[in-house]
């Protein structure tokens, strides 16, 4: 499956032997600042694929406002109705209206589908096929495949790759207000960073730029496991790109025994490697450790810049719903805890036995909802362990992050609620949601909080939005420190250590070798307003904060005041 973007590029990846292409419309689709076609222009670009026996599939991908939706479904009628093959989709509301249709619609790698759990929940909801999320190594997509049933796979092959799991990344959003999931991803990752231990360097250069990825290798073991397309990216990328990599991939799936040895000639590797100015890289699909992953370069050490939290306050609506996340139990002292909060998030990753006691201290505080994580198929969590999780620390609700989250609602006795990473904009994603068991939604970045409560008048769901702290603003399958995309078990990451990185922006950075993740962490905390008419819960995410500072900013919130001076304040409608 070849990128393509106007007609030269549609005309040069035919030529190439693609046997299908994938584009995308002016607008909704994950790749809007590139050049694109016009959506009256379909029909055309269809009538030439298919004369020549190919397919066509439409990008409609990013995430759908409540006051678009009724263009994004003309967007897909045309489409229809000029006879594409199939629609690539992100937006659950998007998909429930158009599975009303005969049209095919494929489940989009920004939906972070990692795991068979997904599949199976994509083939359940109609999906016709899923693009696996693109951290998975040719093992772990095997593994998939052979128990998947009654719905195509594809996944990634070459090209340019997200540092950060694809629908999970919000650094362009905070920092450049310009959401990636909105299309519009303005790659602050690729900017110079340094990465700092405590108070010293320790590398410099395009820390978070990955290579172009190559997988020609593993075509024979891709197409024994009957995955139905092998996907090429680059809708932003030149003729000569399309030309000579789609024509050399076209040639090793012909004649699949030139690639025995596993490795290409030194010619068509030069050949691949001159379409690539960043460099080539085996990716995640390779189960060896990859430790050439990032472009690097190197660069002039770039200082650190920490933020002071002097707490200059700001007026506001008086906060009256409060929910809080902790990323650090060790620092909560339960006694002296603030007591007017509804909700208690935790992740799955700090529920643990030594911190048990904190746990059902929390639980006389407020009802406690476990945060999954993001799972990769090796480090998925059994309905077993999760049982025992909920009943040995009386946990009571699950909050859901990823779509393979949701086969859980029918297996589990508990509350549910869905983590931001759900992408809620519009009421029929509410509704999808709703009929699937879900009681509470955690409302995205992309939305103001105007736009959050035109959402927020169904009074059967209980909606929230993050007001403060440090969330997560990405999730890597890349440990920062040993420059890898595997733990190498160096134990670093497991001292007390402080790991931060300074650049254009600033972030804490934290590692989880438990599955082999880096998370960033704004430096410069979120400190939003509250609005008249918000949304049920006012979601609070505290991760180095003591217990005097948690109280200190709970407090000024409930009274109508929220922190201003170096903190991010200008968050939403993007």
């Amino acid at each position: 499956m070849a990128p393509v973007k106007n007609y030269a590029s549609l005309i040069e990846a035919i030529n190439a032997g693609a046997d299908s292409v994938y584009l995308g419309s002016k607008k909704f689709n994950a790749r809007c600042m590139t050049e694109n076609f016009d959506i009256f222009d379909l029909l055309s670009v269809i009538e030439y694929a298919h004369a020549k026996n190919k397919k066509v599939y439409l990008a409609l991908n990013t995430l759908i406002k409540e006051t678009e939706f009724k263009e994004a479904v003309e967007y897909a009628k045309i489409a229809i109705e000029a006879g594409v093959d199939a629609i690539i989709v992100q937006d659950f509301g998007l998909f429930t209206y158009l599975s009303k249709t005969a049209i095919p619609l494929i489940a989009s790698t920004q939906m972070t589908i990692c795991n068979s759990r997904g599949v199976a929940v994509a083939r359940e909801l109609g999906f016709s096929r899923v693009v696996i999320a693109r951290e998975l190594n040719v093992q772990e997509l095997q593994q998939i495949s052979q128990k998947a049933s009654k719905i195509e796979l594809e996944c990634f092959i070459h090209g340019g790759l997200c540092i950060g799991y694809s629908g999970q990344c919000y650094m362009s959003a905070i920092y450049e207000n310009s959401a990636a999931n909105r299309g519009i991803c303005r790659t602050p990752c690729w900017e110079d960073y340094t990465l700092y231990c405590n108070e010293t360097p320790i590398h410099s250069g395009k820390l978070l730029k990955p290579k172009d990825m190559y997988g020609i290798h593993h075509i024979p073991q891709l197409c024994m496991n009957g995955f139905a397309a092998l996907k090429i990216q680059g809708r932003t990328r030149d003729l000569g790109y399309i030309r000579n990599v789609v024509g050399t991939y076209r040639k090793y799936i012909d004649d699949l025994e030139y690639l025995d040895s596993n490795e290409l000639s030194f010619e068509e590797l030069q050949v691949l490697s001159a379409q690539s100015p960043r460099g080539l890289m085996r990716g995640n699909l390779e189960l060896s450790i990859n430790n050439n992953f990032v472009v690097e370069d190197g660069c002039a050490q770039i200082p650190r810049s920490e933020y002071i939290e002097n707490y200059v306050f700001g007026s506001c609506e008086k906060a009256k719903h409060i929910a809080v996340s902790f990323n650090d139990l060790s620092r909560i002292d339960v006694a002296s805890l603030y007591r007017n909060i509804e909700r208690i998030y935790l992740s799955f990753d700090v529920i643990k036995p030594k911190h048990r006691n904190t746990i059902l201290g929390l639980k006389n505080v407020a009802p406690i909802y476990m945060v999954m994580p993001t799972l990769i198929e090796r480090h998925d969590v059994s309905i077993a362990e999760l049982e025992d999780v909920i009943s040995y620390y009386y946990i009571d609700g699950l909050s859901l992050s990823n779509i393979g989250d949701l086969s859980l609602i029918r297996k589990l006795n508990c509350k549910f609620s869905t983590e931001r990473t759900f992408n809620v904009c519009n009421k029929h994603t509410v509704n999808f949601l709703k009929k699937m068991g879900i009681h509470s939604m955690s409302l995205p970045f992309e939305l103001s909080a105007s736009e959050s409560c035109m959402l927020a008048d169904d009074s059967e769901v209980c909606f929230e939005r993050v007001v403060y702290g440090r969330p997560s603003l990405i999730q890597m399958k890349y440990c920062l420190i040993s420059k890898t995309n595997e733990c190498i078990d160096c134990g670093k990451c497991k001292l007390e250590d402080r790991y931060t990185l300074f650049g254009k922006n600033g972030f804490l950075v934290k590692i989880n070798s438990n599955r082999n993740e880096t998370i960033l962490f704004p430096l410069k905390k979120i400190a939003i307003p509250v609005y008249e008419k918000e949304t049920n819960l006012l979601r609070f995410e505290f991760t180095d904060e003591s217990t005097p500072q948690i109280n200190n900013i709970l407090s000024a919130y409930s009274a109508g005041y929220f922190p201003q001076g170096d903190y991010l304040t200008d968050i939403g409608s993007i």
